[in-house]
């Protein structure tokens, strides 16, 4: 779609802003600005004042756990390109990440480590969505074949060009979205004990990226079981890494919120 959104000359040099980078920005403003949103809400002063380093902690825990995974797929299919360290990314590489070292900056600012968690995870549904509209404008994490009228056609993207296929990414960025209003303005004032919102979010993304999978027509990602080869474009024949994950994480999830309900103690804000 537009990979490359503009370029402009800086110090005799051309420089050039992608989609992909653009939207991924744009979410990470965004989670910065509603996190710090949610800790004045509960008069969390060491949070407030110190969202910006959570940021930049957040994004380097996304990016080892993210980049390092997606590296990992590609073992015995073919050797990284220059490409890959710029495009490529594993949510569920990154979730491995995050999780421990945003629990470790919870304790670090003096909250609970669900407390913590749920607050990162409040917006990360919306942060996560921009991330996918990237995905769409780059042309990666792309559909498999069909003729549906709203069938998308990629003339210059990371993947595969020329040929209409499901634009997944923004059936995904759409489920995130809807996500996203169920934990803020849903969920967010109703909480009974901490950890329901971050076990809602894994288990809601965990159900969304199981069905947005049957969509998904890009090899790179590690199919499980396959009955033969996978090419460009078709539907998965076999079991999706990131699908038994979601599986294995909805039901812990669903294991750990039913343990919640038998701990209803309020939340300390």
């Amino acid at each position: 779609m537009l990979p490359e959104l503009f370029h402009f000359e800086l110090f005799g040099r051309t420089l050039s802003v992608n989609g992909y980078g653009l939207m991924i920005g744009i979410g990470l403003v965004l989670w910065t600005w509603l996190v710090g949103k949610e800790a004045r809400r509960q008069g969390l002063v060491n949070l407030q004042e110190r969202t910006t380093s959570t940021l930049l902690i957040f994004i380097a825990a996304l990016f080892v756990g993210g980049k390092g995974l997606y590296l990992l797929t590609l073992l015995g299919e073919r050797a990284p390109d220059a490409d890959d360290f710029q495009y490529g990314f594993v949510f569920y590489g990154g979730l491995l990440t995050a999780a421990p070292v945003m629990a470790w900056q919870s304790r670090r600012l003096g909250l609970g480590v669900l407390q913590g968690l749920d607050i990162f995870a409040l917006p990360a549904p919306l942060a996560h969505a921009f991330g996918r509209l990237g995905c769409f404008l780059a042309g990666c994490c792309y559909g498999h074949r069909c003729s549906l009228p709203w069938a998308v056609r990629f003339e210059h993207g990371r993947g595969l060009n020329g040929v209409f296929v499901h634009p997944v990414q923004l059936y995904e960025a759409a489920g995130l979205l809807v996500l996203f209003a169920i934990l803020w303005f849903g969920l967010r004032r109703r909480i009974r004990v901490h950890g329901q919102i971050l076990f809602t979010y894994l288990l809601g993304y965990a159900a969304l990226r199981c069905i947005t999978e049957l969509f998904r027509g890009d090899p790179e990602r590690r199919i499980l079981f396959a009955d033969g080869p996978v090419s460009p474009g078709d539907p998965p024949h076999g079991l999706p890494l990131s699908t038994m994950i979601a599986l294995v994480t909805a039901l812990l999830c669903l294991l750990a919120l039913l343990w919640l309900r038998r701990r209803p103690s309020p939340p300390a804000s």
